[in-house]
């Protein structure tokens, strides 16, 4: 499932307004960069990237909430789109803040 160029901009706008733009990879080369660490190292405060994390959840939210034989039709879709569910971008944006609140904490 992949968020439409709409909800992706919505959701780029609300980690920004939790104040994580900052963290948000500047490219597709620091992207695979912190993708890489995340997978040699884990996740920590130089490879965190709240969008992925972010976009993460909203798939585990879709998967979870849809029944097997409704899964391939709805997989080309944007879940928010799809599930009309938009309050899923600020949870999603604000379980990214979470999550690097933890992180910083260690």
């Amino acid at each position: 499932m992949k968020l439409c160029q709409y909800h992706w901009n919505k959701l780029i706008e609300a980690i920004q307004a939790d104040g994580l733009g900052d963290l948000i990879p500047q490219g597709p080369l620091e992207l695979v960069r912190r993708i890489h660490s995340r997978k040699a190292d884990g996740i920590n405060q130089t490879n965190f990237d709240p969008v992925s994390l972010a976009n993460d959840l909203i798939t585990i939210w879709s998967v979870s909430s849809i029944g097997r034989d409704d899964l391939m039709s709805a997989a080309s879709q944007c879940p928010i789109c799809f599930f009309d569910v938009p309050q899923w971008i600020e949870k999603a944006s604000n379980d990214s803040g979470e999550a690097w609140r933890k992180i910083c904490s260690f």
